[in-house]
């Protein structure tokens, strides 16, 4: 049997296809809850929105104003005053966070616990004790936890 080098340079067409493995983390689609749609979650919704991997299932914010926004740009999202409700959701695989800075490090918590990886806007945490101890429980759970900078995600 030739290599499949050799089977190329003899006969590029009558070669099969080399199969290749499926990497772990290639998805057809994420599900997403939002938490946030205030200064910067807009800005994060139209890029979660546009994204044709991602399916925005829930946005959570407060604030009614707010909600009323992000349903007035995007007819038919599911939006919910209560971030628990992301939270305690099933078809909900990922939270975005979007909130204050100072809700962060509960927000992320409460994501992981739940089960969620999670994509917060930095900081991560007002403090480098529980941001360590964040990603230490991220790590201990199997989550994903990544950290937003600004224009490059």
């Amino acid at each position: 049997m030739l290599s499949s080098a050799a089977c190329r340079r003899s006969s590029p067409g009558a070669c099969p296809a080399p199969s290749l493995p499926r990497h772990p983390l290639a998805v057809t689609s994420v599900r997403v809850g939002m938490l946030g749609c205030g200064y910067w979650g807009p800005n994060l919704l139209r890029n979660l929105m546009q994204n044709t991997r991602l399916e925005v299932v829930v946005l959570a914010d407060q604030s009614a104003e707010r909600r009323a926004f992000a349903q007035d740009r995007y007819p038919g999202l599911n939006c919910v005053e209560d971030a628990e409700d992301v939270f305690q959701n099933s078809d909900v695989e990922a939270v975005v966070i979007a909130t204050p800075a100072d809700t962060h490090g509960a927000l992320v918590a409460a994501a992981l616990e739940a089960g969620k990886d999670v994509f917060v806007e930095k900081p991560l945490s007002l403090s480098g004790a529980e941001a360590s101890k964040l990603a230490a429980r991220a790590e201990e759970l199997g989550r994903i936890l990544m950290v937003g900078r600004t224009f490059l995600f």
